[in-house]
């Protein structure tokens, strides 16, 4: 294989990779959301601060690698 081929085959690894990371932001988004909605269903009185938090922390989580999954792929995208 000669440089260019085997530059391909990289390119085409990172656009993948990107996308797993995307769709891995997504699925933690989505996890974070239903979440929240099964501790606010099945509490009875004030849900504790620790599970708030912890709700949090997984939507921000996959915001923030929703957003690298977006990144990496257009950098891997323009020359």
């Amino acid at each position: 294989m000669d440089e260019k081929e085997i530059k391909r085959i990289v390119n085409s690894v990172d656009i993948i990779v990107a996308l797993f990371i995307l769709v891995l932001g997504i699925i933690i988004l989505i996890f974070s959301l239903s979440w929240d909605d099964y501790i606010n269903t099945y509490s009875f009185n004030n849900v504790a601060t620790w599970i708030n938090y912890t709700t949090w922390i997984f939507f921000i989580t996959g915001v923030i690698t929703i957003v690298y999954g977006i990144k990496r792929m257009i950098q891997d995208l323009l020359p």
